[in-house]
């Protein structure tokens, strides 16, 4: 489904690091724009949004909010299972197993310009649990892992900056400055 209702349908992007996200002046595009309505697709909660032309690359993912988003029509949106395993499902979309079958269909005359069509992804063959139970729990596992990680790159980034801050004030209050202490180093 398309919309133009930005404002029930707040406007998201797909990134390859962050999956579904709200989107941001980077990927301001809208001097390309030619038509004028129901340029988005509507993302409902669960959904999967995949970007044809980076799918090798990992550009997949769900949306996690309790809120229907809208992001680029050119993106497929679709659901698996119903929407109830989209965590195992957004996790061994990105594997290496699987970003290679992605990579081996997709097609086009030029390498960069490969793209694997949604026509050709429902064709696609993956070997995976049947039962919906351990499809939610390694969903689950991954998804508390990713949680996890991003959590302490969190905490690594605040220490990065906090020594970086000591380092500048430790410059700061050498006799010749920050400045004086790189053109030592520079010598």
């Amino acid at each position: 489904m398309r919309t133009s209702d930005f404002e029930s349908n707040p406007i998201f992007s797909l990134t390859i690091e962050d999956g579904i996200t709200p989107k941001t002046d980077r990927y301001e595009r809208t001097s390309l724009i030619t038509k004028t309505e129901d340029l988005f697709k509507i993302v409902s909660p669960n959904e999967f949004v995949t970007n044809p032309m980076n799918l090798r690359f990992g550009a997949f993912g769900y949306n996690k909010n309790s809120l229907s988003v809208c992001v680029s029509g050119y993106y497929d949106v679709f659901s698996i299972d119903n929407d109830k395993c989209s965590g195992f499902w957004n996790s061994y979309f990105k594997t290496p197993v699987a970003l290679k079958r992605f990579d081996d269909a997709a097609t086009g005359s030029l390498i960069e310009k490969r793209r694997v069509k949604y026509s050709t992804l429902c064709q696609l063959i993956f070997l995976m649990p049947k039962g919906m139970g351990e499809k939610k729990q390694i969903g689950a596992f991954f998804d508390r892992l990713d949680s996890l990680i991003t959590l302490h790159q969190r905490k690594y980034c605040g220490v990065v900056s906090w020594m970086l801050g000591v380092a500048l004030v430790r410059l700061g209050s050498e006799s010749d400055g920050a400045f004086g202490e790189m053109k030592h180093v520079l010598r």
